[in-house]
């Protein structure tokens, strides 16, 4: 089953077996929706895209208030014509209704269009709706699961200190689990948290098997759990789970963005920059893609076009600082030390006027070749919880710390082998 994210991404297109190949599926829902004042018509066809024919159609006739109750009929018809390739024989529903409240539910939707757009501006668009909807609905549990999403995001790409932003997250997780006790992604956000905040890597992971048993084709949960997996030091499972969350939701940039920077990590360069490549074709302005493909271009010895790319990526982060570390050591392999200690300084300069990632300025104070200044950054990184820092002492970036005692200690501090 797809996730909506990327189905939500055909909308319009009219060549169904292009839709059908994009996303790898088998049947295809199209449908149109039509409104005249307080009624509205649904019509929906699902359709064999490998011939077009029709499996199967209807019309549904009905006052707005009862959309709920037409989304549900048509996902159980749907059921009824799938069920031999669903599994329903299993005796677990599957057509689940997650909201009662027609304006909670629009407020829900707006805020995850504009929270997955990952700008510092977006995300806060995102959270104001996400806010109104569990406020409307408080048992809303995937409005809940989003705004857990927001704050787990803004301690990743910098916008929000973690020591603000991990409690929120965690108690925002635990009140969209007990909403919801199975909601498979819901179970995935609290065992991620809990993983970071408290270092309970071994509970974390066992949670993430309840997320997988709730919901083995939930992409977010394959993907939570293969960014952990990295984490704890198992990157071939780590690779295959983020491969997986992408054939679930292959145009959610954000996934294989991730994968690519994981590939990058792990020294598999050509890999990196086919899918940051891809992640640019999904979205050509996606910023954190932009800064992976820079550094593969760095690396490769393209050097002028890696620098472009990077200080392009760095100008659309909008407040998030994740990647930021490769433009130093972008601009130290195109000779151009002043630039690169200009912009290791500058991170410095803006950390005391507003919060910058302890770990990103490590990152970037290596490609000076300062391991000193790079050590005193990364032992505040783990301080401060931040959550690049786990990721970044798995790739070749950290390899000036190898042999050093403070370096064995910060695995330690995390709960983590080397």
């Amino acid at each position: 089953m797809i996730a909506r994210t990327s189905a939500f991404r055909l909308r319009g297109e009219q060549d169904l077996r292009k839709v059908s190949e994009t996303l790898q599926v088998g049947s295809v829902l199209t449908g149109s929706v039509r409104r005249a004042g307080n009624r509205i018509r649904v019509s929906a066809q699902l359709i064999d895209p490998s011939d077009d024919s029709q499996l199967w159609s209807e019309r549904y006739d009905r006052e707005l208030r009862d959309v709920f109750d037409i989304q549900d009929e048509i996902a159980e018809a749907i059921v009824a014509q799938l069920k031999g390739k669903l599994g329903a024989s299993s005796g677990r529903p599957l057509v689940k209704r997650y909201s009662e409240n027609l304006e909670a539910h629009s407020l829900y939707l707006k805020g995850n269009f504009h929270l997955y757009r990952l700008t510092a501006a977006e995300m806060d668009k995102g959270r104001a709706y996400l806010e109104q909807a569990v406020a409307l609905e408080p048992g809303h549990a995937r409005a809940w699961l989003a705004l857990a999403d927001f704050h787990i995001a803004a301690c990743f790409i910098g916008t929000a200190p973690p020591s603000a932003g991990w409690p929120l997250a965690l108690d925002i997780a635990r009140t969209a689990v007990a909403a919801d006790g199975e909601l498979a992604e819901a179970h995935a956000a609290l065992a991620f948290v809990e993983g970071h905040m408290e270092h309970r890597w071994d509970e974390a992971l066992a949670r993430f098997g309840t997320a997988l048993a709730l919901n083995p084709s939930s992409a977010r949960a394959h993907f939570w759990y293969g960014d952990t997996l990295f984490y704890v030091g198992r990157a071939e499972e780590s690779l295959a789970e983020l491969r997986r969350a992408v054939e679930l939701d292959p145009l959610l940039a954000l996934y294989e963005e991730v994968l690519s920077y994981l590939y990058l990590c792990t020294g598999q360069r050509a890999r990196a920059e086919e899918h940051a490549r891809h992640v640019l074709e999904i979205d050509p302005e996606y910023p954190w893609a932009m800064a992976v493909l820079g550094e593969c271009c760095s690396l490769s010895g393209r050097l002028a076009e890696g620098v472009e790319l990077l200080e392009r990526a760095c100008e659309r982060m909008g407040g998030g600082y994740l990647p930021m570390g490769f433009m130093a050591w972008a601009y130290v392999r195109a000779d151009r030390r002043r630039d690169a200690e200009r912009f290791v300084s500058g991170l410095e300069g803006q950390r005391r006027e507003r919060y910058v990632p302890a770990g990103t300025i490590a990152f970037a104070a290596l490609a000076l070749g300062d391991v000193e200044r790079g050590m005193a950054w990364a032992e505040k990184a783990v301080d401060e919880h931040d959550p690049n820092l786990p990721n970044l002492m798995r790739s070749p970036y950290f390899d000036a710390f190898d042999g050093q005692s403070r370096y064995d200690d910060l695995f330690r501090r995390m709960n983590l082998r080397r």
